[in-house]
């Protein structure tokens, strides 16, 4: 091999050790983030969420609960209520759970208002959206 290849090779090495090192800096960066920095993180990202779920309906008309740092999905998860149809008291709705980078639905849950079994009125299923929430903050 003549010195040409050597230093060829020399220089390949040391370009792949520094990348390899510089990507483990970077993991290593993304994992120590503390908690309180993840929350803030999420919660910085509250005006763009709000504007994201307005630009999202046109038909449904949504209400931007919360946002927040989820350990359960490690991302944030940001929370809101949507009037799907009629008006309020006697309205058709859903709470709902959603992945903010995304924005898949993690959990959704149904309520009607209109209806004449009061089992589906809002008051008896936010509990257990209150719980899916709980379940996310954890």
């Amino acid at each position: 091999m003549d010195k040409k290849n050597i230093i060829i090779v020399i220089l390949l090495l040391a370009v792949g050790a520094t990348a390899y090192l510089a990507f483990q800096n970077n993991k290593s960066d993304v994992v120590s983030e503390s908690l309180f920095e993840k929350q803030e993180r999420c919660a910085n990202n509250r005006e763009n969420a709000k504007q994201q779920l307005k630009d999202s309906f046109s038909l449904a008309t949504p209400f931007f609960y919360d946002i927040f740092y989820s350990p359960k999905t490690e991302t944030c998860v940001y929370t809101y209520g949507l009037i799907l149809f009629g008006n309020p008291p006697e309205e058709i709705g859903s709470f709902v759970i959603a992945d903010y980078f995304t924005g898949e639905k993690l959990f959704s849950v149904q309520y009607d208002n209109s209806s004449g079994d009061e089992s589906q009125y809002s008051y008896n299923i936010r509990p257990k959206f209150t719980e899916a929430v709980e379940g996310y903050k954890k």
